[in-house]
């Protein structure tokens, strides 16, 4: 039960998680979850961290920005691939320029310059 313990310890304590803690944690609570069923049902977010691809930095010439804003839904998911990009529809836009985006109007306040975004 210590290692249990520890292990949440840690996972409470980072931001981000390395793959081998993650693995570990979700083992023992495998095994833990064999005496309480009923609970296994709350391992599938660990198991959805576990799987799930980090965000991946894509950039995009400042020409194409209006292009690339109108592939976006207003939940700022790539509905179809910007033109000149290797973004995959579906998607979801999470920041640019370093500034995090949460409105499809905050892309209006990212600064434009003759570098690649």
């Amino acid at each position: 039960m210590p290692k249990l313990l520890d292990l949440i310890v840690q996972l409470q304590r980072h931001r981000t998680v390395p793959v081998k803690t993650l693995q570990k944690i979700l083992g023992l609570m495998l095994w833990v979850t064999q005496l309480f069923p009923y609970l296994r049902i709350w391992l599938h977010y660990l198991f959805r961290d576990l799987h799930s691809i980090p965000a991946t930095q894509y950039s995009l010439d400042p020409s194409q920005l209006l292009e690339f804003r109108n592939s976006l839904t207003e939940d700022l998911i790539f509905s179809v691939r910007p033109p000149g990009t290797a973004i995959p529809p579906g998607s979801k836009l999470l920041e640019m320029r370093h500034k995090p985006i949460q409105k499809l109007k905050d892309i209006r306040h990212v600064f434009l310059s003759d570098k690649r975004l």
